[in-house]
């Protein structure tokens, strides 16, 4: 009589993490080594060790342990054709050829008679796109089987209640029944996501469960990223760009006023202007340009505000008298600025560089294309900006009676 011998688990294989931070993926071929790095393909894990042809690293991940990628040469495809050239696409796994060739491609054929060139998943015979793989077990509502692919070993589609399942409560106290998202045992809804998670605290005292963006291991909103370096401590910092070494576009323009480069040519230029003439004219109140009013909810931003703490003066430069907006639009972000002072009394200055319903603009192009004022309008520029000086001296020392005064020049 044969005994049946007993089922065993195969061990479970622990693989070593990237070691990167608090990364979550996988440490990839050789780093997983003991006393090696421990990396994952997204922060240099088991690197290609060819060189392009410029001298520079390439940056794609090696193929198993070839220490070459697909495109260097990392298990290329067997395949030669009757002029003895080789085939320069990967192969697909131990066939030794690529999807094209015969490595285990696709079955689907359409209506032409043209194969398809994916590569089909484990015995199926079919791609992902043709149905291969474990389907769902899962029903339609109208009965009909699900065609959709399933989820690791679960048998179902995240449709069907699929994979890992949120570890989160909904508002009325039962537990979430979405899918989790990544490593992080959460849906999107309670914050959950790929990657790791932000190491910073809500207004309400709970853990942030935003991504994390880069090694910063902060969310934008806690300022993570690349902040730049000139904004970085302030309420409303700004991501920085490598076209701006480093720097946001506005602080950028404001460290460096004569740069040539052409993105800068007329980025705002005459806010600019009218930034320098107050500046110059006020220099004992700080006047504060672009930004959100602190403890606001709007997120807008006046181009300059003065706050006097009895009321506020707003200056906003319209460009060509902003003929194009909607004025609707235009008195609703007015109302939400009152908001974001707690409705006290404010000044709303709307200044006009450009022409008039009676006259031309002050302004023009060089022969580079540069913003300029106009040598013949020279003298009417200075006469607006004294105007626009004279009537914030006025309101600086006057509480308007009403809770927002609306004052246009040069419309």
């Amino acid at each position: 009589m044969k005994v049946q011998r007993k089922a065993t688990k195969r061990p479970v294989r622990k693989y070593k993490l990237c070691t990167f931070l608090k990364c979550p993926k996988q440490a990839q071929g050789a780093t997983r080594n003991k006393g090696a790095i421990g990396l994952c393909k997204g922060h240099g894990g088991n690197p290609c060790k060819k060189l392009n042809p410029d001298g520079t690293a390439c940056k794609f991940s090696a193929y198993s342990y070839t220490g070459l990628c697909i495109n260097h040469g990392g298990n290329p495809c067997k395949y030669i054709d009757g002029n003895s050239d080789k085939c320069t696409i990967g192969a697909y796994g131990a066939t030794g050829l690529c999807t094209i060739h015969g490595g285990n491609p696709c079955k689907y054929i359409d209506g032409n008679g043209d194969k398809c060139r994916r590569g089909a998943i484990g015995a199926t015979g079919f791609c992902s796109k043709h149905k291969g793989g474990p389907r769902c077990q899962g029903f339609k509502e109208d009965g009909a089987e699900c065609g959709n692919g399933a989820i690791g070993a679960t048998g179902f589609c995240s449709k069907h209640k699929g994979g890992p399942r949120c570890q989160g409560f909904d508002e009325d106290g039962t537990a979430c029944r979405r899918g989790a998202r990544g490593s992080t045992g959460f849906c999107s809804k309670h914050k959950g996501g790929r990657g790791p998670r932000c190491q910073g605290f809500d207004e309400d005292g709970t853990a942030c469960r935003r991504g994390a963006i880069g090694a910063t291991g902060f969310c934008i909103t806690h300022k993570g990223g690349r902040r730049c370096p000139n904004c970085i401590e302030w309420i409303d910092s700004r991501g920085g760009k490598k076209k701006f070494d480093g720097y946001c576009a506005t602080c950028y323009h404001r460290l460096f006023p004569n740069t040539t480069r052409r993105v800068f040519r007329n980025y705002k230029t005459k806010e600019y202007a009218v930034l320098r003439h107050l500046e110059q004219h006020f220099p004992t109140h700080h006047i504060i340009n672009d930004r959100r009013v602190n403890g606001g909810c709007s997120k807008k931003k006046p181009d300059f505000f003065f706050e006097l703490l009895t009321h506020v003066i707003m200056v906003e430069v319209d460009e060509n008298g902003h003929m194009s907006y909607d004025q609707s639009c235009e008195n609703k972000r007015m109302m939400e600025l009152s908001e974001d002072i707690a409705h006290r009394p404010l000044v709303f200055i709307r200044f006009n560089p450009d022409k008039t319903s009676s006259g031309p603009g002050c302004w023009g192009y060089d022969e580079t294309g540069r913003a300029v004022v106009k040598k013949k309008r020279a003298i009417e520029w200075q006469e607006r900006l004294a105007a626009l000086t004279a009537k914030i001296t006025f309101w600086l020392s006057t509480i308007p009676d009403k809770t927002v005064e609306l004052i246009k020049l040069y419309y």
